[in-house]
């Protein structure tokens, strides 16, 4: 019964990989826009890092979103991936302002703009995590030339 609920905003969660929870939340919007029509309401899908078990694609998330005029958000809460932009639309929503803040946009937000391929983040990654070397210091005498890792190289001392 959610007649008794009072609240500044709704945040409803629900996993990609599971659309059991997705047709839950959307029985929560129905009684939530029957009880408090007025109420914003954030529709979160949690597990977006979960791709290849994913259930509910982000189309119809979004789709689900727009028929109960919701906002949509992909969130991982294990990587802790967009949960501040959750937590600052929630507050944004609560004190009366627009969801997301100026020059930021919905795409922006929910993930449906340009992304980033894996394969390229993933050498982002490794290129930030391995030093880089000169050119003119790769190659002393032909042999291969690296700096020792200044917090191992005394192990051999062990």
């Amino acid at each position: 019964d959610l007649s008794a609920l009072q609240c500044e905003v709704c945040v409803l969660v629900f996993s990609v990989t599971d659309r059991r929870s997705f047709h839950r939340t959307a029985q929560l919007r129905l009684l939530l826009r029957e009880t408090q029509p007025q109420t914003p309401i954030i529709l979160v899908g949690n597990k977006s890092d979960l791709v290849r078990s994913r259930e509910v694609s982000s189309q119809e998330a979004v789709t689900s979103a727009a028929l109960f005029q919701c906002l949509y958000l992909e969130i991982s809460a294990s990587l802790d991936h967009r949960t501040p932009e959750l937590l600052e639309c929630a507050v944004r929503l609560a004190r009366g302002l627009p969801p997301w803040p100026p020059g930021a946009s919905a795409e922006d937000m929910v993930g449906g703009g340009q992304r980033e391929s894996i394969t390229s983040r993933a050498k982002r990654f490794l290129s930030n995590l391995v030093p880089r070397y000169p050119r003119d210091r790769e190659r002393e005498g032909g042999r291969f030339f690296r700096q020792k890792s200044r917090s191992c190289h005394d192990l051999g001392a062990l």
